[in-house]
This record gives structure tokens, sequence and C-alpha cells, in this order.
């Protein structure tokens, strides 16, 4: 779980090591003759290559102009996801580079999220292929945090496509990749705010303890179980470490509302409600923050829904079904 829809900062070149001095191309002004005006000092700078501003990065990890994936980066940061996977597969395909796939996962996994058209068998297949590309990756290059994280969000969305009772056997799995990323340096931040780690891993986390149960069978089968005040902290995190973007707020109400809900904490449950209202003002800044909207209005409407609530779908967590 896994990260969609999203989102999205301004560059005038490359970053440069600290201790250097960036070039800018335009000569000191001793070494210009007395006569010459240096026009260019005050010249607007360019745009980032594939994008219509000046993007300067300023955040720990965040992608620069001059990564091998900067293509792709803009491709997933314009939402192009089908075209960004063409190339992707076309460009592992050409260098083996097991990074690349990454970008092939995280791209199919973009196009499906709030997509309410595609059949669950085909979404399947298209998380079931995600997986076998990632493992490939990851079977070259096992020590890639972003390739592990991005396996966990697309096993976990494998697994709510199928239903959290019937895929607890992948939750161990699942919760070490995120757990992993969560503890780690690793830090990476997209052109926008589609996907910002460890933001990301801890609303990942958060959504996991919701989803699935805390019974004792869920731990006897799964080998981990839910954890609602483990949730609520872990989104609590998420939010303090992206700020105000919609899919983390989303998500934090959402364990408000839960665990509001099961402890019969009234004020609790007022503050989810005051969480959804604080990112409904706030403007989608990708395709899945859209859905996100529309869901913030649902659970406002009907607070029950939040235990069980995915994004793409209602979870049934009915324990007699798995005691059966």
């Amino acid at each position: 779980m896994l990260a969609s829809l999203l989102l999205r900062c301004a560059f005038a070149g490359p970053e440069v090591p600290s201790g250097t001095t960036e070039p800018t191309g335009v000569p000191e002004a001793s070494d210009l003759p007395a006569e010459a005006e240096p026009a260019s000092v005050n010249a607007p700078a360019a745009n980032a290559p594939g994008l219509d501003f000046v993007y300067t990065p300023t955040k720990p990890g965040q992608i620069t102009v001059d990564s091998p994936y900067w293509d792709l980066e803009v491709l997933y940061y314009l939402e192009k996801n089908v075209e960004g996977q063409r190339l992707a597969e076309q460009r592992y395909a050409e260098t083996h580079d097991p990074h690349l796939t990454l970008h092939i996962a995280r791209f199919a996994y973009q196009r499906l999220e709030g997509d309410e058209t595609t059949p669950k068998s085909e979404r399947e297949a298209i998380y079931d292929e995600a997986i076998r590309i990632l493992d490939e990756g990851l079977a070259a290059d096992p020590d890639d945090m972003h390739l592990k994280f991005a396996k966990g969000v697309v096993m976990a969305r494998l697994g709510t496509t199928r239903g959290v009772l019937a895929s607890l056997r992948m939750a161990t799995t699942i919760e070490g990749a995120w757990m992993e990323t969560a503890t780690s340096d690793f830090r990476y931040h997209s052109i926008g705010t589609h996907e910002v780690l460890p933001c990301d891993a801890y609303l990942a986390l958060g959504v996991f303890y919701r989803l699935v149960p805390d019974w004792w069978i869920v731990k006897a089968i799964a080998g981990t179980r839910g954890d609602l005040e483990k949730s609520l902290e872990m989104q609590q995190k998420s939010v303090a470490c992206s700020g105000d973007a919609i899919r983390n707020l989303k998500e934090l109400a959402v364990s408000q509302l839960c665990l509001g809900q099961r402890k019969k904490d009234e004020a609790l449950v007022s503050a989810g409600k005051a969480t959804i209202n604080r990112f409904l003002g706030l403007t989608p800044t990708m395709e899945a923050e859209v859905v996100d909207i529309k869901h913030g209005v649902m659970l406002l409407k009907d607070p029950t829904l939040a235990c069980e609530y995915s994004r793409d779908g209602q979870q049934d967590l009915d324990q007699a079904k798995l005691e059966k």
C-alpha cells in the first residue's frame, strides 16, 4: 500500500555536493572586458527537462535532474503511467538495471489506484506480474530499499483485492518490508509529493495495523496481528513527516474514527471528523487523492465504514468466516 495520486517544486540545475561551487556557465565579472555587460547573469532560470516550471529539490532524498531515472520520474509526476511503464520496460530489457523494476511495478500499481472499472481478475494478474518483476530486481540487488518497500505495497494491494482474510499468509512479509523501510536511513522524495519515504512507510504500516484483525487466530495463521493503537501511532508519525498531504490525513482520520468507535471514545471520533474536514479543503495533487476526497465525504457521512475501509473497496473482516 504500496502509494495514488500522486503530488506534487522548482529547479535551476542538479544538486551540488557540499563544499563545491555550482557552475553557472557565466564568466566571473573579473574575467570580462571592462565594457562587457554580463546580461545573462540576470536571465530567468530555465525549466527543468520535461517540466513546465523551474525545479529546485529541497527535501532529503528528493530526485534531481541528473538522475538516470529523471525522465521516468517526470512521467510518474505527470501520471503518464502507461507511457512510463512502457519506457521502463523497454529500458530494462536493454540494460537489465534492477532498479528499473521499481518503475515498472510502480507505474502498473499507480494506474489501478482509484480505478473502479478493471475487473478483479485482471487487477490480480497485474499485481502478480508487478511482484514477479520486483522479485527479479531484488534478486539482482537485494539491498535496494525502494524495491523492498514497493514489493510490500503491491503485495498489500493484491491482498486487499483478494480480501485481507484470504491473504493473511503474506502479512509478515508485507509488515517486514515496510518496517525495514521505516526504520532505515533511506530517504526518497519524488518530484512532487506522490511518494515520500519514510512518510509513506509509516502510512502503510498504519493501514496494515488497522486492516489486519487483532485476533489470536490471525496471529496463529499470519505470525502477526493488528493493533489499532499502533495504527494510530503510525498515522500520527506519517502526518508529522509529510505535513498536509491528503492521503496521509485521510488515513489518520480513518484510524481515529475506527479506534474511537471501538473504544467508544467520542473525542477521538470527533478528532477523526475534524481531520477529514482538514483535508477536504486541500487541493488534490494526484488522481488517487481525488478518490481520497470523495472517500473523505463518504466517511464523514458514515464513520462506521472506517475499520474496514480500503481505497479499493470495503474489506470483509468477519471473524466467523476465518474460523470456518
